[in-house]
């Protein structure tokens, strides 16, 4: 059987002064941001963030977009984003 993974490319200084590679460097990176849960959090509210600012650029743009050509009021109907849908209730949203 074949393997197909990739080796790690991560390459970390430990407390010695070692270098580390695999999965020792991966431990020794978690463990250096507080753990696995920070790590995992402070991951999560990257990705959010990346999101919220993509979600709002994009609107922005179609904002933009719609009160320079059509001259059309500004609705949130009007501002959907494709593939985004329309938030219900109950739905996670972006304050």
């Amino acid at each position: 059987m074949k393997n197909n993974s990739k080796p790690c490319s991560l390459k970390i200084t430990g407390n010695t002064g070692r270098e580390l590679s695999g999965t020792a460097a991966q431990l020794r990176y978690i463990s250096s941001r507080g753990g696995w849960d920070q790590y995992v959090q402070d991951t999560y509210r990257e990705i959010a963030q990346a999101v919220a600012t993509q979600v709002a650029a994009a609107l922005a743009a179609r904002a933009l977009e719609q009160h320079q050509f059509n001259q059309a009021p500004v609705s949130m109907e009007n501002l959907m984003i494709p593939n985004f849908g329309t938030p219900t209730k109950g739905s996670a949203h972006v304050h």
